[in-house]
């Protein structure tokens, strides 16, 4: 449960944004982010996907379980890096 009110200030842990707090959230926050998006894309027969920032591509490498996908593109300011994690 979420006891945070309209205007205070709130406190994410960097490294995995699992606590807001001391709330602690499991399965992290990420990943019910992600489930949430394949879900809704699998729902919908979504065919394409842009993933904006997609830094280290954690949420890239679920796209394949979703069966309409026929297109993925993925946009990050750090194009060494991104090269690198496509193969």
């Amino acid at each position: 449960i979420n006891n945070h009110k309209l205007g205070e200030s709130t406190s994410v842990n960097d490294d995995d944004e699992e606590s807001i707090e001391g709330i602690h959230f499991f399965p992290p926050l990420y990943i019910q982010r992600y489930n949430l998006v394949l879900k809704y894309l699998t729902e919908h027969s979504i065919k394409s996907v842009i993933d904006f920032g997609c830094s280290e591509c954690g949420f890239m490498q679920l796209l394949p379980t979703v069966p309409s996908l026929e297109r993925i593109a993925l946009v990050d300011v750090d194009r060494d890096y991104l090269c690198q994690r496509s193969g």
